[in-house]
């Protein structure tokens, strides 16, 4: 009868030793498989687009309550319209600097305000024209937020010839505007800002 216990109780032993040797094996492996984020790594927005070589975009993000869902999507978008203004004002900026650079300094006076204006007017008119292109939006949380992201865009081609049409109203401009030099400048800020809009992201985005 001893005998049979000692046997019975070698079984349960090698059995209870398999079960406890399996459990570490697995919990071993549910470690292996998993994969920490590490530095490095880039993360984009939704609705987060890149000018290209035809378009001007700009992103908005906007968190706010479910209650007032019916007039998030059009404050959103108004803040998405100033960022696009301001990025319009600064690439203007800069092609003007460049085409000026090609002028004689008699000529760059009266050149400068004329066209200096005739780029606010059509930036402006241009932003009350710009629509949503990517509208996203996040489940609402505990606290019933939600966050919601937006995207618009520009035509680079409509915006310069609406200014060059803009400046030649001006019949002291049609013989003193130098339109092949101005969209050679455009053309060559505009391919500049591309890489460096991506450039900024991609820098800012990394952990």
């Amino acid at each position: 009868m001893k005998i049979i216990k000692t046997f019975y109780f070698i079984i349960f032993s090698v059995i209870l030793a398999s079960v406890m040797l399996t459990s570490c094996g697995g919990s071993k492996q549910t470690k292996t498989d998993y994969k920490p984020i590490t530095g490095g790594e880039v993360y984009e927005t939704p609705c987060q687009m890149y000018d290209d070589d035809d378009w001007f975009y700009a992103t908005g993000v906007r968190q706010f309550k479910m209650s007032s869902i019916n007039t998030a999507p059009t404050a959103l978008l108004r803040s998405t319209q100033l960022q696009m203004r301001q990025k319009l004002s600064g690439v203007y900026k800069a092609v003007l600097r460049d085409y000026f650079d090609q002028m004689s300094t008699d000529e760059g006076g009266y050149a400068n305000e004329h066209i200096e204006s005739a780029g606010d007017l059509v930036i402006k008119t241009k932003i009350n024209e710009t629509y949503e292109v990517c509208r996203k939006q996040t489940a609402p949380d505990a606290n019933n937020n939600a966050t919601m992201y937006m995207s618009i865009k520009v035509s680079k081609k409509k915006f310069v010839d609406d200014v060059v049409k803009e400046i030649s109203k001006d019949k002291q401009m049609e013989v003193r505007f130098n339109e092949k030099q101005f969209r050679d400048s455009a053309l060559k800020i505009f391919k500049d800002s591309n890489k460096e809009e991506f450039n900024k992201f991609q820098e800012n985005q990394k952990y």
